[in-house]
């Protein structure tokens, strides 16, 4: 497997910061943040769901890795713009 470098811009490492602070101040919400306990089932027809595997595969990610990352983006593209 590869291993990934990130990129992050100034408005990120500022988000990373926050983060990290809320994490020192309260140790207890790195499980809240961190530990996957939750599940969720949804319904995809066969072929959606061969993409996603196919596209999680391809990236080396798992396919909760994969949809957690794709909402992730998802949800900085709508922040940005609404920002604009």
């Amino acid at each position: 497997m590869s291993t990934a470098h990130a990129s992050f811009t100034p408005d990120d490492a500022s988000d990373l910061d926050l983060v990290a602070d809320a994490l020192r101040a309260d140790p207890g919400l790195i499980d809240l943040v961190l530990k996957k306990t939750e599940r969720i089932n949804i319904l995809v027809t066969p072929l959606q769901k061969e993409e996603v595997v196919r596209a999680a595969e391809a990236h080396g990610l798992t396919i909760t890795e994969y949809v957690t990352r794709v909402l992730a983006i998802v949800e900085k593209v709508r922040r940005e713009a609404r920002e604009k």
